[in-house]
């Protein structure tokens, strides 16, 4: 349990997100609830699920569910302040959570007759949003003490890099691991969010792109790369308020790639799309990709681990990584090793 679950299980720091559904539930139910909410968000991806459950399960439901942000709650459910999720769209609350409907408004309890139309029947089918830019949105002050600002341009963040020559792009599938990459030289790592970390393998990246709120690891640690400023920012700010900034810099990505910056979809590459994409406009002489499987390896999500569930999480989709991966590379004149098989299909199949 990590200090941050603590405080969120207090109801500190909670995601504040009027577009949020939240699933409050435990392990014992779990398998048979999310397929279903999952399925009704869906056909609403305008709205963002936030799974609650107990401290103990945190950890539990991170590794079988790695793509949804799980909050702690406390162990008591008669201690749950609902006041706290009131701001949400929806509350959807399991068998150990029913006395929660009493103070929320915009609730609705796991029955016998529970099922993906009884979510979309509370959920209005909200209309595209309007494109906002995030060019008016200044870093926090305390943003700017703690973490300095942003990198702007491709061209600082290759000399943050020291000019990066031979970049390894590693994502968190199967083969992340292949043996054939314990013979390939690199002077650069990027990888994918932070489940890696437990593996023991490849633990010095140069640059981390995510969108989760995850502890940025090691020391002095790597720079991290958001997808945009919307998304990084409240994570940064999170960081420094615990006081553990990303102490090497961070960078918003569509503030460097013009293909992200005028995406105006739902759907959105995923964070393995977008490192590829930022290695392939550094110009090394050599990229070497692994880990990217596009959700379909035999062995799983995740090497070593079956039971994670797979498969594209809702914001993101395989078509639009492919497109967006294949764009990416049509420029690239340096040499290009892929690893990853199914990425490898996919993309000669796009060529042909």
């Amino acid at each position: 349990m990590q200090f941050f679950d603590l405080l969120q299980s207090l109801s500190l720091f909670l995601p504040d997100n009027p577009s949020a559904v939240w699933l409050f539930t435990d392990l014992d139910e779990v398998n048979a609830i999310y397929p279903i909410v999952d399925s009704a968000l869906r056909q609403r991806p305008t709205y963002k699920l936030i799974i609650a459950a107990p401290q103990h399960q945190v950890m539990e439901l991170r590794r079988r569910l790695p793509h949804e942000q799980i909050v702690a709650l406390t162990p008591q459910p008669q201690r749950i302040r609902p006041a706290q999720y009131s701001g949400a769209a929806l509350q959807i609350l399991g068998a150990k959570y029913h006395h929660l409907s009493v103070a929320l408004s915009r609730s609705l309890r796991v029955e016998e007759d529970f099922d993906a139309q009884s979510v979309l029947r509370l959920l209005p089918a909200s209309a595209l949003p309007k494109a906002k830019s995030d060019d008016g949105i200044p870093e926090p002050y305390l943003v700017r003490v703690l973490a300095g600002s942003s990198i702007a341009q491709l061209d600082d963040l290759s000399l943050q890099l020291d000019t990066p020559q031979h970049i390894l792009c590693l994502g968190n599938g199967p083969s992340s691991e292949d043996s054939r990459l314990q013979s390939t030289f690199h002077d650069c790592l990027f990888r994918v969010n932070w489940t890696w970390r437990s593996r023991g393998l490849y633990l010095n990246p140069s640059l981390v792109f995510t969108a989760d709120a995850g502890l940025p690891f090691g020391s002095p640690g790597p720079i991290v790369a958001y997808p945009s400023r919307t998304q990084g920012l409240p994570i940064i700010r999170r960081h420094c308020l615990l006081l553990r900034p990303p102490r090497k810099g961070y960078l918003f990505a569509d503030e460097i790639i013009p293909a992200l910056r005028d995406r105006r979809e739902l759907i959105a590459p995923s964070n393995g799309a977008i490192m590829i994409a930022v290695a392939a406009a550094l110009k090394p002489e050599r990229i070497i990709i692994a880990g990217i499987d596009l959700y379909s390896h035999d062995q799983g999500r995740y090497p070593g681990d079956k039971d994670a569930v797979d498969g594209y999480s809702r914001d993101h989709s395989r078509t639009i990584d492919v497109e967006f991966i294949r764009s990416a590379l049509s420029s690239y004149k340096g040499k290009l090793e892929i690893l990853s098989e199914g990425l490898t299909q996919e993309l000669s199949t796009a060529k042909a």
